[in-house]
């Protein structure tokens, strides 16, 4: 989940953390490619009005890749 309000993505992590679903976060772009590096990532999570970037931008970044 990318998302630059920490808040949110405490909650969103909590609640799937509840459900046995692991949640890896970061808040840019540049953090949500650093996870990519790292993990297996199944499903992404982007706020659309991330500060300096565009969550949709970000979706077409990973649909290149």
């Amino acid at each position: 989940m990318i998302d630059d309000d920490a808040d949110i993505r405490g909650l969103v992590a909590e609640y799937f953390g509840k459900n046995d679903i692991r949640v890896s976060t970061g808040c840019s772009g540049r953090e949500m490619f650093e996870l990519f590096d790292r993990e297996a990532i199944d499903l992404v999570l982007l706020d659309l009005k991330l500060p300096g970037e565009d969550g949709m931008q970000l979706a077409r970044a990973l649909r290149e890749r």
